[in-house]
Parts: C-alpha cells; structure tokens; sequence
C-alpha cells in the first residue's frame, strides 16, 4: 500500500520583546507567529515495478537549480540513517543544503528507530510565501494566479527578510516525514474523529505530537547551524506566538556532538531525547500562549502540489495557527489517502 501524501506548512515569527537576552534561561521573550509559511509536500517516489529505491528527491521550484537529490543507509550498531548527496549529472559540485540535509537524516534516524523498517523513496516539494524574500518575483510561466511566487533565481542569491524561514523549513520539514512515514499512532497532528472518538485522547496525542516535533526540529536546527541557539524561531514554528523560555544547551550536547549514520548509539540517543521519558524530563523548554487576542489570524489559504489555492477545509483558531491538515485536490491524491497539516 502507498504512503499517502501529506503537506505541511509552519509559521515564521517575530520576536517582539526580549532580544539577546532570550538566549539566557533567566529571561523571556516574547515571540509571534505569523501568516508567512513554509510549506511542505511529501509524497511516494513512482519508481518502476519490484524497483526499491533509497532516494529522496527535494524540490524548491520557485528557485533556479533548486533540486537535491540524496541517498539514504541504515548503519549498523544503533547509529541512524547516513544521509549523502547524489550527484546524477556527474558534475563533481553540489549544491548543498544543510538545512534539509540534516534534517533528513536526524528525522530519519528517529523514524527507524521507531520503525525498524525500511524507508520508501520519496519525493519532497518545498513552497515559501512571498514575504520570507525581499526580490522581486516575476509571473509563474506555468501559473501565473499562483500564490507562491517565482523569484527567478538561485536560492543563495534570494535576499531574506529576517522571518525564520529555516526554522520554519526545518519544523515543516520534519513533521511532513514523520506524517508521512510514521503511523497516527506514534505521530498525528491532526487526529481524524471517525477513528478516534475520545477528544481527550486526540488532544494528547496531538500534544504529545507538537511536543516530539519540537524536540526533533530544535536537535536537526541547531546540528544544522553548528551551534545551540535560544531555539525560539523553532518553538513559535510549532507552537505559534509565546511567551519563550529557553532550554538547557547541555541538553543537545551530545546529539549535536554526534553524527548521524557514524555514531553508534546516535538514534537511540535521539529517540530518548526526542520523546523525553526521564524522570524528571530532561526538556526545561517553557512557552507559554500569550492572550488569544495577541495571536495573529490564521492562513487564509492551504496549498496544494500544483501551486493553486484552495479555501481551508476547516477552521482553526488563533492558538492552532501553528498546525493544520486539510486535504489536496481529488485529482492529485483521494482526500482519503492524503492529509495536510498547517502549524
């Protein structure tokens, strides 16, 4: 049975009030989500019948020569999965993205160690909204009514404008392969009611979602950068404006000190840290939402692979802005086989 496809959008933020001083556990600081998303679609790679593939095809097409194409291992002694770039023209330069790349390989690493099974080739699709760039964008050849705009050049070349767009890439990134690898239930963010009729028990697996999401965004962001940041920009990614209290660095210390793939141990290091079964937990992260009056309103739009725009399928209130899931048009996925989710 096909994966079904999922799409998955997070927020960009604003830190309001609290500056360098939020990289100290002593302070706050307040941060906002907003409209501005990074969107996200994963879905199976169409490879030939009785073909097994380990390739995972990422695709940025509002970017000239945006495309990255990797391979993927399971090594041995509990280390994860080694995540390496492909080279199919045989050029000898890559393009690389650490963002995404690590990404890959922290989240696969966690889904195998919860799986044990083999990972399908998959194909990824990354959307920005327009107010993460400052360039001008030219008119979409191929849809010009489009709400993702073509900015026409290399995505080094792109002038950001300073709305987290990695951490939002990061978050969105991470909870579409866990939406798409993982069953609902080791990883839902929006439970269906007809298979699930106990709203409590919806609720805490949801929460208990956002808060592994959060865990697995915050160890891939900072590994990506080299460094431990506040981890704000992450944390409003999935929880939407807050009011921020940074973790403990020391809590990231020894996965950012490992590598995926070469470590032994590396993901089940991972695991316990992502879901963070100690007593007491070792995750000392506090946000906490600020008055729903402060929130901003929730996206307007949802999109889809083919770059329209459809109406949200339904609701969601200031403090669910982070996260939603809405399905894509009947002709590219049943709406029974395809979700879609909006932090």
């Amino acid at each position: 049975m096909a994966l079904p496809l999922k799409a998955v959008s997070a927020p960009g933020k604003v830190l309001l009030a609290g500056g360098y001083l939020v990289l100290d556990r002593d302070y706050t600081g307040l941060v906002f989500g907003l409209d501005a998303r990074i969107h996200v679609v994963i879905q199976p790679l169409p490879t030939p019948s009785g073909v097994s593939l380990q390739e995972i095809i990422v695709k940025s097409p509002q970017f000239k020569d945006a495309v990255w194409q990797y391979g993927y291992r399971q090594a041995a002694d509990d280390a994860g999965v080694e995540v390496t770039q492909l080279d199919p023209s045989r050029t000898g330069t890559l393009n690389r993205n650490p963002f995404v790349e690590t990404t890959l390989a922290y989240a696969l690493s966690y889904i195998t160690a919860l799986t044990h099974a083999p990972i399908p080739a998959s194909t990824i699709t990354i959307l920005a909204d327009t107010a993460y760039y400052s360039n001008t964008p030219s008119p979409s050849p191929n849809n010009p009514s489009s709400q993702f705009a073509n900015f026409a050049v290399p995505l080094h070349s792109a002038h950001k404008t300073g709305l987290g767009s990695s951490a939002a890439l990061v978050t969105s990134l991470t909870a579409a392969l866990l939406a798409h690898y993982l069953p609902p239930t080791s990883f839902s963010l929006s439970p269906s009611p007809s298979t699930n009729t106990d709203s409590n028990t919806t609720t805490n697996t949801t929460n208990k979602s956002k808060t592994h999401l959060h865990n697995l965004a915050q160890a891939a962001h900072c590994a990506a950068q080299g460094k431990i940041g506040s981890g704000f920009d992450i944390a409003s990614a999935v929880h939407g404006s807050a009011l921020y209290r940074r973790f403990s660095p020391s809590i990231l210390a020894q996965t950012t000190s490992s590598t995926p793939g070469s470590t032994p141990g590396f993901a089940l290091t991972l695991t316990s840290l992502v879901q963070d079964t100690a007593a007491p937990p070792k995750w000392d992260t506090q946000i906490t939402p600020p008055n729903s009056s402060l929130s901003p309103p929730p996206p307007k739009t949802n999109p889809n692979p083919n770059g329209r725009t459809t109406p949200p399928s339904h609701p969601t209130s200031p403090q669910s802005a982070p996260i939603s899931a809405p399905s894509p048009p009947p002709q590219t996925c049943p709406s029974s086989q395809s979700s879609k989710h909006a932090f």
